[in-house]
């Protein structure tokens, strides 16, 4: 979601104790230990089991609905993606973003479609210089970005956008990617062996993943610890077993703010991965929390303070997808895309849209159920982690 209105962590894990200890509600969750952050790398929310119920830790901020996409058939010649095209869309699209975060934070109506995009300003609130201080307002220097990507099986978050955003970020907003920039999935394996991620793609950026790979049979978690989850629970739904997850420490303690970056793909649970399905990297028994469990789990966990108030933008990769197949399939559609929003929900609305309109215009192809979609969607909407009414810029 967006920036966290000034707040450290620290405080925002206070207001939600606040708020927990005000109303307990059955439709929110949230972290019960609010910990220690002391600075960078410091310990912040520890979970606890539930005792008495879930509880609501405060309505996220209210972001603009508004979603960006930017389409260039060019940044996709046959399956290879084209790194230069995508810097050049990816500038596009934060620029608009920011006009629209501008323009909705100071009250007034942004304006859609390609002038607001093309033009990166508002005429009442004048140029924007650097979105990403529009975008990211209460970045400090030093403080440690996370850049969550979707490396699971052959369709990985592209090395073209991660090395984008990360120069991006170097450039424009002075983070520096050896300190300051981890990229990050739940295995660290799944990055090497498909995300593929080049020395230029990460010019300096650290990769991590919550285990070094995943767990066969028998073997201990504690031998292939990365970045590692947290001791205690989370307060959250039970697990289709009866389990509750417990966070990446990644997200919690070792970065300050996180970027979502998840990648197209049609999905045999959810109907389709995109930012909410892309949490499922943040926790330690994503398994257990598939259908049915996913129609009101996956917006719930989302809702858990230490996610919801980390991930400030997602940037969606749309170059390079799977639209017929699963995704842990090959590539099997080039849509030529990035997408970019703060609301959670307003982007998977779209997500979906977008994937159900592409998959009509295919002879032959079959209609997709959205049942289990909509179930999440609607829920998310109802819980207020976004809205379903999108407000979509094309650039």
């Amino acid at each position: 979601m967006s920036d966290n209105g000034g707040r450290t962590r620290r405080e925002i894990l206070a207001d939600a104790m606040k708020a927990a200890a005000a109303a307990s509600i059955g439709g929110l969750v949230g972290c019960s230990d609010p910990g220690l952050f002391p600075g960078v790398g410091g310990k912040w929310s520890t979970c606890t089991m539930p005792d008495g119920g879930l509880v609501d830790a405060g309505a996220p901020p209210a972001v603009t609905p508004a979603v960006i996409e930017v389409n260039r058939p060019e940044s996709v010649v046959g399956v290879t993606i084209q790194p230069d095209i995508v810097a050049t869309m990816l500038e596009a699209g934060l620029m608009a973003l920011a006009s629209q975060v501008q323009a909705f934070n100071s009250g007034d109506t942004a304006p859609s479609g390609g002038g607001a995009a093309d033009a990166g300003q508002n005429d009442q609130h004048g140029v924007i210089d650097n979105p990403w201080k529009v975008l990211l307002p209460n970045y400090q220097a030093g403080q440690t970005i996370g850049l969550k990507v979707n490396c699971l099986g052959p369709t990985p978050t592209s090395p073209a956008v991660v090395r984008a955003v990360i120069a991006s970020l170097r450039d424009n907003l002075g983070v520096n990617p050896t300190n300051n920039i981890i990229v990050w999935d739940r295995f660290r394996s799944d990055i090497t062996t498909f995300g593929k991620y080049s020395s230029d793609d990460l010019a300096g950026a650290t990769i991590r993943g919550n285990l070094t790979r995943g767990l066969k049979t028998g073997e201990s978690e504690a031998s292939f610890v990365d970045g590692g989850y947290g001791d205690s629970p989370c307060q959250a739904p039970k697990s289709s077993k009866g389990n509750y997850p417990r966070l990446a420490r990644l997200l919690t303690e070792s970065t300050n703010l996180t970027i979502n970056l998840p990648v197209f793909k049609r999905h045999p649970d959810s109907g389709f991965t995109g930012a909410m399905k892309n949490i499922y990297g943040m926790f330690d028994i994503p398994g257990e929390y598939h259908d049915p469990t996913i129609r009101t789990a996956l917006p719930e966990i989302y809702a858990l303070p230490a996610i919801r108030n980390s991930i400030s933008l997602t940037i969606f990769d749309a170059l390079l997808t799977v639209t017929n197949g699963a995704n842990y399939n090959s590539p099997d559609s080039a849509l030529g895309r990035i997408l970019l929003a703060q609301d959670p929900v307003a982007m998977d609305s779209y997500g979906w849209d977008l994937l159900v309109q592409y998959r009509a215009s295919k002879p032959n192809w079959k209609v997709d159920d959205p049942t289990i979609p909509y179930a999440w969607l609607n829920h998310a909407q109802e819980i207020g982690l976004g809205t379903r009414s999108y407000n979509l810029v094309q650039v």
